[in-house]
């Protein structure tokens, strides 16, 4: 990455800087993480592409929700959708795997629950919902399915709504084979199973 920063970015360096990213954050190193969203970012620029633009500012926001900088991550989520474009972008769910727009829409739910912006959090978390049914892309889906429909419904204690979008993560994750969201599917079930005293 850093021979890539001195010279021509090519083709494959923003979904290869996507894969370092996704990994050092799955692992829970922070810093490492930020500082790859930031140089994502950065590649993204000089290689004028819009569409990694728009991932830069999601990524960056992910890291920042999860060093509990609500606000800053709010803003990243908010310039990550001002700059997304569905006809421009709709390639990049393919190649990074994932549909940025229902991504960053389920995340922006989470922080504006934490911000205690409730009722813009369940707008916006619905919306990222509707979103990923219509698109139907297995990965997209699984993701409001597990941010919207298990934690921002959970900690709304709407337990038939948890229960309602744990069974469908699990199924989806069974169809697909997305282990590591059945994990979350079961867990989500659980929550809302022990909302009711069941």
């Amino acid at each position: 990455l850093e021979l890539c920063q001195q010279g021509e970015p090519t083709p494959l360096i923003l979904p290869f800087a996507f894969g370092q990213f996704t990994y050092t954050n799955c692992h829970g190193e922070v810093q490492e993480a930020f500082s790859l969203a930031q140089l994502f970012l950065s590649l993204a620029e000089r290689a004028k592409s819009e569409s990694g633009r728009v991932i830069g500012h999601r990524m960056l926001g992910t890291v920042l929700l999860g060093q509990g900088k609500a606000l800053e991550a709010k803003a990243q989520f908010e310039n990550s959708l001002e700059l997304y474009s569905p006809e421009r972008d709709a390639a990049t769910t393919h190649q990074f795997g994932q549909n940025t727009e229902v991504h960053t829409k389920s995340s922006l739910s989470l922080v504006l629950f934490c911000l205690g912006d409730v009722d813009r959090a369940l707008v916006v978390g619905a919306d990222a919902l509707r979103s990923a049914d219509m698109l139907r892309h297995p990965h997209s889906t699984a993701i409001p399915l597990a941010y919207v429909g298990g934690w921002v419904f959970g900690l709304c204690d709407a337990s038939d709504n948890l229960i309602y979008e744990a069974n469908r993560l699990l199924a989806l994750s069974e169809q697909h084979r997305l282990t590591a969201f059945s994990g979350h599917g079961n867990g989500l079930l659980g929550w809302g199973l022990a909302q009711q005293g069941r």
